[in-house]
């Protein structure tokens, strides 16, 4: 009987020992799951901020392209206004003959001189059909 009662008070033993461990065991799974749902918490806020921002920088690139078109067609309104006026402008070349004082002879460009040549000669040309007209 007094081996039994050895065997039986270390069995005890050995539980009491046994609870007390998974008691810390449990113990730390508590702080481990407490810690875990710490870092899930921050890292939900995290996201959301994350998501928040990504909103903002959205909705900053849609108001950013929307000015960009309003740009993109003042341009092509102002271009457009260009070329039309464009059209309508026409240019003039004004020569004015070298003064007597001037020694040189002339100070266009020789091709701008054989143009001007040529204007000449069919100014001439109307200059003698207006006289025929007032001689008829």
């Amino acid at each position: 009987g007094d081996v039994y009662k050895r065997q039986e008070v270390l069995y005890e033993d050995m539980i009491k020992q046994l609870n007390n461990e998974l008691a810390t065991l449990n113990k730390n799974l508590m702080e481990r799951n407490q810690t875990i749902g710490s870092i899930n918490a921050a890292h939900e806020t995290q996201t959301t901020d994350f998501n928040k921002k990504i909103a903002e920088l959205e909705e900053e690139i849609q108001k950013k392209e929307k000015q960009i078109g309003e740009v993109e067609d003042s341009r092509l309104k102002n271009e457009s206004t260009i070329n039309k006026l464009n059209d309508r402008i026409t240019t003039c070349l004004l020569y004015t003959s070298p003064s007597p004082r001037d020694r040189q002879k002339s100070r266009m460009p020789s091709s701008a001189c054989k143009k001007k040549k040529k204007k000449k000669k069919k100014q001439t040309t109307k200059k003698e059909q207006k006289k025929n007209k007032k001689k008829k």
